[in-house]
């Protein structure tokens, strides 16, 4: 072998021996949760493989923290978590490492030296740029956490460990050499406010330094604020083609796992909810269906910049607010009278009280009695409505700041054997009208669909909160099909595509300021291209003063165009 040829090879063997070297280095974690069988160290260094026997971690002293020491080859970036059970669901980052890649799964950073420090505790700012508070009476202990070759002890002489700008005197003492960990209590405790721990130790091959910066805040509340989550199947937004038969919502308060935070559909109206209670903070989500489908919320227009996340921010304040628990808003009962128990939840703020004095439940504007479970915070009430049409229960109370809420909820009284009858919720509106607009003239009250007297037309009578001449509706009457399109008028809203499969209606009050008598009051038979008959929609003039439109269409004309009325259809009201 020549000269030449022995150099490259001692070089490489130098340079491999050089990459293959490993510090044994100790991870511990304190689960979370409760039930498991088994907990292991995950990452990179083994391919991801959430079910290896070599990376099963031991809680050996009972005091409820699980170790596990391996083998980290040097100045490689290992990524890694702590997996229950084989179980990716169930996967959390090191909460004492502050050191995360957001980029890849909030997965746990090392970047290994020899000697290494591998915890310095309280933890630090982390990647995210969040300060760690300690909110003990007594201080967290100051604790490092060692690793170094066998080959290359660390000096023990050597360590120095600083405590706001200042040595702490013999810090050798606080050593434990069975744990390679430096454990020092401050005593008194640390004062209210930031501190900055550094600590710096030397082996043969150098020196290693770290520092933590952290808040003491004895005492501090951690608030849990609730947050309630919708999902609705019937969004056009959400072109969901599967049936849905579970829903989570899933994000990073929860660890993107869809089993703390199950959504129920228990009134089967296909609108999903639960709730979330998290601390102060921006966070990101998204829906999980069928265990297998991740979504983003169709109704939330908030995104992260750095993926296609929902983002919302939480903040623990006096803001008080009203649930309703039951029944669902928009109830219609067949029965003259009807009585029901009536329940919400008063929210009165994380950082407030319910006044209980304040509490009124109010029927079409009437008090009526009430119980209130101070535990639960949810007032009870037995309702009893009377009369044909739409009612309001009103709920309002206020917190011990002083901060007042009311809230009104919609149900109604249908008698008649056929037809149907919908009551929609007053003041629902998510706008402030223009200044020359009186309120209400968008806001959809009821609607009441019924077959007139001679069965050859359908009866349509729906109430406004105020009929205007900006007053427009929409009504699609189609049959019942998976696909979706834009509405004819150019209004960004997206409906069944009703094309060759029913008609389109937009009305308003005849011979307002703005009518347009091309367009209006007439019947779009085709969506593209547009095909607009010459027939007109005849409403019931007197009845506008009323505030409400009233109207018929021919069942002989709506069979021309869905091929036959009595087949499953949908009817569609938006205004416009």
């Amino acid at each position: 072998m020549s000269i030449f040829k022995k150099i490259i090879l001692l070089s490489f063997v130098f340079t491999f021996q050089q990459f293959a070297q490993t510090v044994p280095v100790t991870l511990h974690y304190k689960p979370i949760i409760q039930e498991f069988t088994t907990l292991r160290l995950v990452g990179n260094f083994n391919g991801w493989n959430n079910n290896d026997p070599s990376m099963v971690m031991t809680d050996a002293d009972g005091d409820g923290v699980y170790e596990i020491t391996k083998e980290f080859t040097k100045n490689v970036e290992h990524m890694y978590k702590f997996v229950f059970d084989a179980n990716w669901s169930f996967a959390w980052n090191d909460a004492d490492n502050p050191n995360v890649k957001i980029s890849d799964n909030d997965n746990s950073v090392l970047n290994v030296t020899d000697p290494f420090i591998t915890y310095l505790l309280p933890r630090g700012v982390n990647t995210a740029g969040e300060m760690y508070v300690d909110t003990t009476a007594g201080g967290e202990p100051i604790r490092a956490i060692f690793a170094y070759s066998a080959a290359n002890p660390i000096d023990i002489n050597s360590l120095v460990v600083t405590l706001d700008g200042a040595a702490i005197a013999n810090p050798a003492q606080y050593y434990i050499e069975a744990k390679k960990e430096f454990y020092y209590q401050p005593l008194p405790p640390l004062a209210k406010g930031q501190h900055t721990v550094s600590v710096s130790i030397t082996s043969g091959l150098g020196t290693v330094t770290k520092t933590s910066t952290f808040n003491r805040n004895p005492g501090l509340v951690i608030y849990k604020i609730p947050v309630d989550f919708y999902f609705d199947e019937y969004n056009t937004n959400s072109n969901i083609l599967q049936i849905v038969n579970a829903v989570s919502v899933v994000g990073n308060f929860n660890n993107w796992n869809e089993t703390f935070n199950k959504m129920d559909d228990k009134n089967k109206d296909h609108l999903w909810e639960t709730t979330a209670l998290v601390e102060e903070g921006e966070y990101e989500y998204k829906f999980k269906l069928n265990n297998s489908l991740w979504i983003a919320d169709p109704d939330e227009p908030n995104f992260s910049l750095l993926n296609d996340n929902n983002t919302f921010v939480v903040i623990a304040d006096s803001t008080p607010s009203i649930k309703l628990i039951s029944p669902i808003e928009g109830t219609v009962y067949t029965s003259n009278p009807s009585n029901f128990i009536f329940k919400s939840l008063v929210r009165p703020g994380v950082k407030s009280k319910v006044n209980e004095s304040s509490i009124n439940i109010r029927l079409d504007g009437e008090i009526v009695s009430h119980t209130f479970n101070g535990d639960s915070n949810i007032v009870s009430a037995s309702v009893s409505l009377n009369g044909e049409g739409t009612h309001q229960v009103q709920v309002e109370f206020s917190n011990t700041d002083g901060i007042n809420i009311s809230e009104e909820y919609t149900y109604g009284i249908y008698t008649g054997n056929t037809g149907l009858f919908y009551a929609d919720a007053i003041n629902d509106e998510q706008y402030n009208y223009p200044i020359s607009t009186p309120d209400g003239s968008a806001d959809i009250l009821s609607v009441k669909i019924d077959e007139v007297s001679t069965h050859d037309s359908l009866y349509f009578e729906i109430e406004m909160g105020k009929i205007s001449d900006r007053t427009r509706l929409g009504l699609l009457i189609t049959n019942k099909n998976s696909l979706i399109a834009s509405d004819p008028l150019d209004l960004e809203i997206k409906t069944e595509d009703w094309q060759n499969e029913g008609v389109f209606i937009p009305f308003g009050a005849p011979g307002n300021s703005y009518f347009n008598s091309e367009k209006e009051n007439k019947f779009w038979e085709q969506r593209d291209p547009a095909l607009i008959s010459e027939r007109n929609l005849v409403l019931n003039s007197g009845s506008i003063a009323n505030n409400k439109f009233i109207f018929t269409i021919s069942l002989a004309y709506l069979d021309s165009l869905l091929g036959s009325w009595t087949r499953e259809g949908i009817y569609i009201f938006f205004h416009i």
